[in-house]
């Protein structure tokens, strides 16, 4: 079925030239508003049947024992304004997308190279295509929000404010938390760690080989270990703790 619609994308970009492209927006229109009608339908569905559950069983509430552990705690003396902190609350996985103009050259350079690789016979076609795909992106790179480009400056700030005071952001032990930590902190939590558990730097290099056969010794000795009652600290974490 792909490969008959893109045969007949093509053959539909011979036949009307450029106005192909207003012809597809168009389709391309339509077919969205029909997606996004449909998905509004089976989300009210899914809500309906999600409310039908929730009233026989009675389960409005969450569970009383669950543990919530806060999004962002702060171990300095570093103030946080309350965007700061809002966007510290999204946590160390949020990303904001680039500004267009840091690739927007290169992007356009890669398509035509790319588009020069393929048959000449179809590289105005593609070239029509990819043309459409660029300007769309263009449109939708413009039109980022106010709130966005907000965060971009929010997030500049918190990095030189991190900087000033030579802190760093880490995830801790539990619920994903993101924790404000001196560096200096940071680090000699990391050498406490290595000195209480014995650990040394290798004098010497060694092969990958008798690398692994070491890891499985140690790996068994640990596992027998813990099978006997005794306690283990090999796998202590390093990230703060919350607890």
């Amino acid at each position: 079925m792909n490969k008959q619609l893109y045969k007949h994308h093509l053959k539909c970009a011979e036949t009307w030239h450029k106005t192909w492209l207003f012809i597809q927006n168009h389709i391309d229109g339509n077919l969205q508003l029909e997606t996004e009608a449909l998905c509004d339908n089976l989300n009210r569905k899914i809500d309906n049947i999600i409310n039908k559950q929730l009233r026989k069983t009675g389960n409005y509430l969450p569970n009383q024992h669950q543990r919530f552990y806060q999004r962002t705690i702060n171990l300095t003396n570093i103030i946080f304004t309350k965007e700061e902190q809002t966007v510290l609350n999204y946590g160390l996985q949020y990303s904001l997308e680039k500004p267009l103009k840091t690739y927007w050259i290169n992007l356009i350079i890669e398509t035509e190279r790319a588009t020069k690789l393929l048959d000449s016979k179809s590289q105005n076609a593609f070239r029509i295509l990819a043309s459409r795909k660029l300007k769309q992106i263009y449109n939708s790179n413009s039109n980022i929000n106010s709130t966005q480009r907000r965060h971009l400056y929010i997030v500049n700030k918190l990095k030189q404010k991190l900087l000033t005071g030579n802190a760093m952001l880490v995830q801790a032990d539990k619920g994903r938390t993101t924790v404000t930590v001196y560096k200096e902190d940071y680090t000699n939590k990391i050498h406490n760690y290595l000195t209480e558990n014995n650990i040394q730097p290798l004098k010497k290099k060694i092969s990958s080989t008798k690398t692994l056969n070491i890891f499985r010794k140690q790996y068994n000795k640990i596992t027998s270990s813990s099978t006997k009652g005794k306690s283990n600290t090999y796998f202590k974490k390093t990230q703060p703790r919350l607890h």
